[in-house]
């Protein structure tokens, strides 16, 4: 019963922190400062559905390297080889009957000088290869479904995490 009431606090408190501001009145203020660095194709995130209340910034820039994907919208930090954030807007259109397609791969659009995380680099290491943007969110097609098991949309997590409360808030959500 405690581990019940253990997980079901994490999830309340994970809802809370992530949820709290939408149940906030006051209009979001994106602070002013240097802008992240964007996909040298010239990609931009002007009117992406995944970030329309702005692009989370801090004062240091320079581990935020902007992944724009149809999908999901991500901050890639170079330096640790994982998510800053992700982004994603869900509607019903994104949910469909598309089975899980389990297809980590690394991100092959990375620039050269940013190390491509593969999934081998998970083998042996105690960890699941934890989504950001869940694979259930994106069941509309096998394209959509494909692309969240990119490596640049995966956390490291414990299984305990990644299989418990993660996927419970996942979930509910």
């Amino acid at each position: 019963m405690t581990r019940l009431k253990t997980t079901s606090s994490l999830a309340a408190f994970t809802l809370a922190l992530t949820f709290g501001a939408c149940a906030h009145k006051q209009e979001p203020t994106v602070q002013p400062g240097p802008k992240p660095a964007v996909l040298p194709q010239g990609d931009s995130l002007d009117g992406s559905p995944h970030v329309l209340l702005g692009i989370p910034t801090d004062a240091d820039p320079s581990d935020d390297y902007l992944l724009n994907r149809k999908s999901w919208v991500a901050s890639y930090n170079p330096n640790r080889l994982d998510a800053n954030w992700v982004s994603w807007q869900l509607l019903a259109d994104d949910l469909g009957d598309t089975d899980r397609t389990n297809a980590f791969a690394g991100d092959t659009s990375l620039p050269s000088s940013i190390r491509e995380v593969t999934p081998k680099d998970y083998v042996h290491s105690d960890y699941d290869k934890g989504h950001m943007c869940p694979s259930a969110d994106r069941t509309s097609t096998v394209e959509a479904n494909t692309a969240t098991f990119l490596m640049t949309n995966m956390q490291p997590q414990l299984h305990v995490l990644n299989a418990g409360p993660w996927e419970g808030l996942e979930k509910f959500e």
